[in-house]
C-alpha cells in the first residue's frame, strides 16, 4: 500500500476499497458481508497505524466521515463495531438492560452468539442466561479485546481441523475434547521428558529440557484459570516437547543405521583383519601366520566387555546426540 499524504486519503482510499467490498459480496447474508468488510477494515488499520503514526481510533474516526449516507449502513455498521470496540464502553448493567430492550429484535443466531459470549452475566429472565451449574463453572470473555481473542482462537481451531467459516463450536464436545487432549499432552509429557532424562548425557540433557518439568499438570490448569501462566509461556512448553517427541521418532530410525555402520566398522571380518595387520605391521595380511587364529583372538579381544546393558549404552548415546542434531537444525 502507498504512503498517503494525510489521513482523508487514507480514509478515501480506504473507504473505495470498503464500497468494493460491500458490491462484491452483494448477495451474501448481511453478517457475511459485515465480516468481510471488518477485516478489511482491520487490514486497512494495521497499514494505517504503520505509515501514518496514526491512532486506531482517530483513523476509524476518520473512516466513519466517509459513510454519511443511511444507504451505506452496512459499511458505516462495520466502522461503529470497530470504534465501539475500542472505545471505552458504558457499564455492564447499562449494556444488560440494552439487550433487554431490544431482545425482541435479536434473531435466533444473535440470541445464540450473544448466549456464548456473554450468557454468563445476563440476568435469567433476558432468555439468554447459562444453566447455572454451567455459569457457575465458566469465565466468559467480558471486554471487548477478550472477545476478540476468543474469537480469533476459534477460527484458528477451525483452521486447524480445515472447517469451513460457517461452523459453529458445540461447548459440551469442545470441553470432553479438551479433556481428552489435556490427558494425552499430560501423558506424552511425562513419558517423553522421562525417557529423554534416562538416554540423554548430562550436556545434552541440560541443552534440552522442559520448563515445567512434572507439573505439566499445574501448568494446563493455571492457564486455565487465567493465573500467570502466559499463552506464550503455554505454547513455548507445548512446542518444545513436540519437538522432542518428534524428534525422538524421527532419530530412531537414524540412530539404529548410525548403530550397525558403527557395528559394521568395528566387528565386521574385514575390519578385524585389517586391526590384525596393523598390530603384526603387515602391508599384506595373506602373509601374516596364523592369520585365523590372531584374527578370532582380536575379535575376542573387541567383544568381550560387551554385554547387553554395555551395547544398549552405545545405542542410547547415539540416540541422543541424533536427536539433539535434530531439534538443533528444526529451531
Amino acid at each position: 500500500m502507498a504512503k498517503f499524504d494525510d489521513r482523508n486519503s487514507w480514509g478515501m482510499k480506504t473507504a473505495a476499497r470498503l464500497r468494493s467490498v460491500h458490491a462484491s459480496f452483494a448477495e451474501e447474508s448481511a453478517d457475511r458481508r459485515r465480516g468481510f468488510m471488518e477485516d478489511e477494515i482491520e487490514f486497512a488499520l494495521e497499514e494505517g497505524m504503520g505509515v501514518q503514526g496514526e491512532s486506531r481510533a482517530s483513523l476509524l474516526e476518520c473512516l466513519q466521515e466517509w459513510f454519511p449516507i443511511y444507504g451505506e449502513a452496512s459499511a458505516k455498521e462495520a466502522v461503529m463495531g470497530k470504534v465501539s470496540s475500542h472505545t471505552p464502553s458504558s457499564s455492564i448493567e447499562d449494556l444488560l438492560r440494552q439487550v433487554e430492550e431490544r431482545k425482541a429484535e435479536l434473531t435466533p443466531d444473535q440470541m445464540e452468539r450473544l448466549k456464548g459470549l456473554v450468557g454468563s452475566t445476563l440476568p435469567a429472565e433476558s432468555g439468554l442466561a447459562l444453566p447455572t451449574e454451567l455459569a457457575e463453572n465458566f469465565v466468559f470473555p467480558q471486554s471487548s479485546a477478550e472477545i476478540e481473542d476468543c474469537l480469533k482462537a476459534i477460527r484458528q481451531l477451525w483452521r486447524v481441523v480445515g472447517a469451513t467459516g460457517e461452523s459453529k463450536v458445540r461447548i459440551s464436545r469442545l470441553v470432553k475434547m479438551l479433556g481428552i487432549l489435556s490427558g494425552s499432552f499430560q501423558d506424552l509429557h511425562a513419558l517423553g521428558w522421562s525417557f529423554w532424562k534416562e538416554i540423554a548425557p548430562r550436556e545434552a540433557a541440560s541443552a534440552l529440557r522442559s520448563n515445567v518439568g512434572d507439573g505439566s499438570a499445574e501448568m494446563i490448569r493455571t492457564y486455565m484459570e487465567g493465573g500467570e501462566v502466559s499463552a506464550t509461556d503455554f505454547f513455548r512448553e507445548v512446542d518444545l516437547t513436540k519437538r522432542m517427541v518428534v524428534a525422538l521418532l524421527y532419530s530412531v530410525h537414524r540412530a539404529g543405521l548410525e548403530y550397525g555402520r558403527f557395528c559394521e566398522r568395528k566387528f565386521s571380518p574385514d575390519s578385524v583383519q585389517d586391526s590384525v595387520a596393523m598390530e603384526e605391521s603387515a602391508t599384506d595380511v595373506r602373509r601374516i601366520r596364523d592369520l585365523e587364529r590372531k584374527c578370532w583372538n582380536k575379535y575376542q579381544s573387541l567383544s568381550r566387555n560387551r554385554t547387553a546393558e554395555a551395547i544398549h549404552e552405545e545405542f542410547l548415546v547415539i540416540l541422543a546426540e541424533a536427536t539433539l542434531t535434530h531439534i538443533r537444525k528444526q529451531a
